[in-house]
């Protein structure tokens, strides 16, 4: 079986990192200051050359040492369908989805960490299905080159 259909995709980031003044003005000292942080905004579309709906994505990241070895993460994932779909779209591209993710990284070693968390589909729909939400819990072992 071929494959007539293609998808292009074109994307934009934009990121900023930042650290934070250990002391406030009132002598205080800030939670999470003398580390480095980050946010990011991504925005893309997807074109499908089918009978699929176009998609717009745009997702973030706000990342926050806590320590030199503890990075705690906020995201956001959502894909929104530019128009009413004949193919169901699968559950990877749902036409409609807004997902919210946290976790937190720990680097075990120079070049290895681990991450664990969870996510929560706040709003999904594919195809012609009503609204549903999920949860669910990850993991991931990062490697560094």
């Amino acid at each position: 079986m071929a494959c007539d259909s293609y998808d292009l995709e074109l994307r934009l980031l934009a990121g900023y990192g930042f650290k934070l003044e250990q002391k406030l003005s009132d002598g205080k000292i800030r939670p999470f200051s003398g580390q480095y942080h980050f946010v990011n905004l991504e925005a893309a579309y997807r074109k499908h050359t089918d009978d699929t709906s176009d998609l717009v994505k745009i997702d973030g990241t706000a990342g926050f040492r806590y320590r030199d070895n503890i990075l705690l993460l906020g995201q956001f994932f959502s894909t929104i369908s530019t128009g009413n779909s004949t193919i169901a779209i699968n559950s990877v591209d749902r036409s409609n989805d807004l997902k919210l993710q946290f976790s937190g990284v720990v680097q075990t070693s120079k070049t290895t960490s681990v991450q664990l968390g969870f996510y929560d589909g706040i709003a999904s729909q594919s195809g012609n299905s009503n609204y549903k939400t999920y949860q669910g819990v990850m993991l991931a072992f990062w490697k560094g080159f």
